[in-house]
């Protein structure tokens, strides 16, 4: 019968190596979980550890060492990259190589490949004035020099040793995004020229309440004056 002694106590042994098996899953996933945890917070370790070393890194570099190293972040960025931005670089370097004069660094010859810029030869082969507006193009190029010699002046002479130090800052930052607005432009030019002033960034809108803000504004918009008449053809 069921309720016999023998039978009772089987049904015990029975419940008794069920609720084992149970705890010692339990326990076993107790376990992965912890080891789980102690995994993720060796990796947070790790990462935290990482960050801290080149927070430190960067606190003991001057901002020289800085630039250059944005410069070679640019420079690999665009090495790996596949798209446009790629093209327009190498497109840069075939330029350059082109239309320098082999000796000195493409810096150095900013207004030589400005002019190189407003013949339309990109590609050594075909101008591309019979396309569009030379006054146009003209201005386009004059603005390109403005803006290289801002960086230059931002950067510093150590971030354009070579033609792809050059050709990095040219697509990476003076190159306009496809259909970026006239506007943003010209607020990037008015906190570049400010950095000249000022020797530190300040971003906007705080930057029209810093000291120098009237002048560099003002330089900005003759020279945007400037090149905006060259291209209507007033110059």
């Amino acid at each position: 019968a069921h309720s016999s002694p023998l039978w009772l106590s089987v049904r015990l042994l029975k419940q008794l190596k069920q609720l084992k098996q149970v705890e010692m899953a339990a326990v076993a996933l107790l376990m992965l979980a912890a080891a789980a945890a102690a995994m993720k917070t060796h990796d947070l370790t790790n990462q935290s550890d990482a960050a801290a070393k080149i927070i430190a890194r960067r606190n003991n570099m001057t901002c020289q060492e800085m630039n250059r190293q944005r410069v070679d972040g640019m420079k690999d960025d665009l090495g790996r990259s596949h798209g446009f931005d790629a093209m327009f670089y190498r497109g840069c370097l075939k330029f350059v190589k082109a239309n320098g004069d082999g000796k000195h660094g493409a810096a150095e010859q900013t207004e030589k490949l400005g002019a190189a810029c407003k013949k339309g030869t990109f590609d050594g082969k075909n101008s591309v004035l019979t396309k569009v507006d030379p006054s146009k193009l003209a201005a386009e190029c004059d603005r390109a020099v403005h803006q290289m010699d801002m960086q230059l002046n931002i950067l510093g002479e150590d971030s354009f040793k070579t033609d792809e130090d050059f050709c990095a800052v040219f697509v990476d930052l003076v190159l306009p995004i496809d259909e970026e607005p006239e506007c943003m432009r010209f607020v990037e030019d008015v906190s570049h020229e400010h950095l000249k002033y000022a020797g530190v960034p300040h971003h906007w809108p705080r930057i029209v309440y810093e000291k120098h803000f009237d002048e560099a504004f003002m330089t900005v918009c003759l020279e945007d004056k400037k090149l905006d008449e060259e291209e209507d053809g007033r110059e």
